[in-house]
């Protein structure tokens, strides 16, 4: 009984393992299918996620290529900069890329650098103005202004008046000109507004305020414009480089005015010019007029002179041209000779007496002769005109070509 007892725990135990070994080999396969699945599933999974793992490099590589492409747009200039220098494109090797270069491509290891070309304005609107309160507030009437708030500008006629300027500029676009603005001058606008405010300086100060209040401020604006171009120039030839910018307009913001407190004295003043400058012109249309009459009075006068040389110089031809034609007859009668120089002599007496109203003349006597004296009372008018009468009955004698013989025996019968 004791070893059928002790047995039958032992065939018991092996009875119980004998049915479950079929057990244990259903669950294996099952759990083998169970892995094979899983890892199917993962592997697939992983394939899938580096699939699209490479379509997003893919596409990450793509953006980042195409935003290394690049083009100008209008109203701006670029310029590609490698390691912080500027870098030349294309066959010309420019630096500064305009909007018809074309596009161009960006390595990571570049920047590009945009300078727009539009346009900006700088005003000079406190330098010059005066000090207005904040808020709109009305402005206290002063007889006086004050340097540390009131700003105004000195004309060449020692005056004070107040205006506003503005300065419209824009970048250069040439190589040298961009590149001076993006890299050399630290400002260029408050550059160019210290141009600005220098030359309006120099140049009010050369002009009276009236020419920059009256019909002549657009002559000084552009006197202005021309000095500030001028500093410009000076400023690239002591330097070696250029502001970077170029200079398109300088216009008024306001008109200028002169300070509130004198504007009563200047109205005074303008009047006063006004009124001077109507004299002024007319004194020179008189003058005018009189410069007029004195040229035609000039004229006259000397036409007259010019007409009674002529006269008297065709005279003396006509007596020279008788006296000619008589020499000869007179040399052969000396009769006639003594009556023509005492004609000629009586002729002189009129002339030089002509004008006395009662004439003595004491004439000089021949060696044994006693001394003769004439006296010729009343004018001579009569006698000179008979002269003159004579004159011409001997220059149409003349004209007619008669005998010399007898005009020299007709003229002492005249006589």
């Amino acid at each position: 009984m004791s070893n059928s007892d002790s047995q039958k725990p032992e065939d018991r135990e092996e009875e119980e393992r004998i049915p479950e070994q079929p057990e244990e080999q259903e669950a294996a396969p099952e759990e083998s299918l169970r892995e094979d699945t899983g890892g199917a599933a993962l592997s697939e999974a992983l394939q899938v996620s580096f699939r699209y793992l490479k379509l997003a490099l893919i596409a990450l590589v793509a953006v980042y290529l195409l935003n290394g492409i690049f083009w100008v747009s209008p109203g701006n200039v670029k310029i590609k900069l490698r390691f912080g220098q500027p870098v030349g494109v294309g066959p010309r090797d420019q630096a500064v890329l305009h909007p018809e270069s074309g596009w161009h491509i960006r390595w990571p290891w570049e920047q590009v650098k945009t300078i727009s070309t539009d346009e900006q304005s700088i005003n000079i609107d406190q330098q010059f103005w005066h000090f207005e309160p904040p808020g709109g507030q009305e402005m206290q009437q002063r007889s006086y202004l004050s340097p540390r708030r009131d700003g105004y500008v000195l004309t060449g006629d020692h005056a004070l008046m107040h205006m506003q300027l503005e300065a419209r500029f824009r970048p250069r676009t040439d190589e040298q000109g961009a590149l001076d603005y993006a890299f050399r001058v630290e400002d260029p606008a408050q550059l160019l507004r210290s141009f600005v405010y220098e030359s309006t300086i120099e140049v009010v100060g050369r002009n009276t305020i009236s020419d920059v209040l009256t019909e002549q401020k657009q002559r000084v604006l552009t006197t202005i414009q021309n000095e500030v171009q001028r500093r410009m120039r000076q400023f690239e030839e002591r330097n070696g480089f250029t502001p970077g910018v170029e200079l398109t307009s300088v216009n008024y913001t306001t008109d200028p005015i002169v300070p509130t407190a004198v504007q009563q004295a200047y109205q005074q003043e303008r009047q006063a010019e006004t009124q001077m400058n109507q004299m002024l012109t007319e004194a020179r249309e008189q003058e005018s007029t009189i410069l007029q009459e004195g040229r035609r009075v000039k004229a006259q006068l000397l036409g007259e002179a010019r007409a009674y040389r002529t006269r008297v110089v065709e005279l003396a031809k006509a007596d020279a041209e008788t006296l000619d034609q008589l020499l000869e007859f007179y040399e052969e009668s000396p009769e006639m000779a003594r009556i023509m120089r005492e004609r000629h002599y009586e002729r002189m007496i009129q002339k030089v007496m002509g004008d006395s109203r009662d004439a003595f003349v004491l004439h000089g006597s021949d060696p044994g002769n006693q001394r003769e004296l004439r006296i010729l009372l009343g004018r001579q008018e009569k006698r000179r005109e008979q002269e003159d009468e004579q004159q011409q009955q001997e220059q149409q004698g003349q004209g007619q070509q008669q005998n010399p013989a007898q005009s020299g025996m007709r003229a002492p019968h005249s006589h």
